[in-house]
């Protein structure tokens, strides 16, 4: 994967979901970045030094592109901090989404210690029921759906994608902090050329929390319920596992999310990456029971 030549090339890499090694796909680009091949999609290697962050990948219609330079330029009016200009560094990062079995977080939860960042994403903050106060909330969503997102009880710091909703953004009623998703080959913002931190985020928070955990230097990343599914089949839907089924682009959301996890532990070998609801969601994190799961995050 060090190799200077440009291409397309194939791994054997160690997985925790099987014993045996598994086969990945790397392309060296022209524009000297990595990236791991992911079914149509490429996940950039968020840790090479000395080149211009770009996706290679098409996540955004055209109409969806001009929603997004929209709220990019209401959202510069607000003067928003930047959390890369924040020294902000945590021993343990947890990710809560509101995903498979997530009707069970309530148990896991309680007072973290002052070196573990919390951070909730999608549905999980709206749905939140137990009284552990989350550190942040993340949001990625650029649709005026985002407001679907809010909580009426609680309301952590937010790390909001500069592309996010701008509506969404003012109807927040905590300190908002800005991040700066990586440009692609089609669009850049103005910001974005100026940060100091860009984020690989393919429109998914929980990828953009994988950034998060290596921008905050953690040595521990905990993904709860962070796979979306259902007990039931449903038309479209493929088995995951006896009674546990997905549909295609659930899948696809733990793939993207698998890749960097991936990218993380390559440039971190000592972290430790567990994740509880669906064992077989991801390949580059270790599955734990959730009981087992909440002995780890309090250890």
């Amino acid at each position: 994967m060090n190799s200077s030549k440009v291409g397309v090339r194939t791994f054997d890499v160690a997985n925790y979901l099987t014993e045996d090694k598994v086969q990945i796909v790397i392309k060296k680009h022209a524009n000297r970045n990595e990236y791991f091949k992911v079914d149509n999609y490429w996940v950039r290697n968020f840790n090479r030094q000395h080149v211009a962050a770009t996706d290679i990948n098409v996540l955004y219609t055209e109409e969806e592109t001009k929603e997004l330079i929209s709220n990019e330029v209401r959202n510069a009016k607000l003067n928003l901090p930047n959390i890369a200009d924040e020294a902000l560094s945590y021993k343990k990062l947890i990710v809560v989404s509101d995903g498979y079995d997530f009707n069970q977080h309530a148990e896991i939860f309680k007072k973290l210690s002052p070196d573990t960042c919390m951070i909730t994403v999608n549905q999980a903050q709206r749905l939140w029921s137990t009284t552990a106060f989350p550190t942040f909330y993340l949001s990625v969503t650029t649709g005026e759906n985002a407001a679907s997102f809010l909580s009426e009880k609680q309301f952590p710091k937010l790390i909001a994608s500069r592309r996010t909703n701008h509506h969404f953004l003012c109807h927040y009623k905590n300190l908002i902090y800005f991040y700066d998703p990586v440009p692609d080959e089609t669009y850049q913002s103005r910001c974005a050329k100026e940060s100091l931190l860009l984020i690989d985020d393919y429109r998914n928070p929980i990828c953009a929390c994988v950034g998060l955990a290596n921008h905050f230097k953690v040595r521990s990343l905990y993904l709860a319920f962070c796979s979306h599914a259902f007990t039931e089949e449903r038309p479209g839907t493929v088995k995951i596992e006896d009674g546990i089924y997905q549909y295609p682009q659930q899948v696809l959301a733990d793939k993207l999310v698998d890749a960097n996890l991936f990218w993380l532990k390559a440039a971190n070998p000592a972290i430790q990456i567990y994740h509880t609801g669906i064992k077989k969601s991801f390949m580059f994190a270790r599955y734990l029971e959730k009981d087992l799961f909440q002995k780890a995050l309090y250890l």
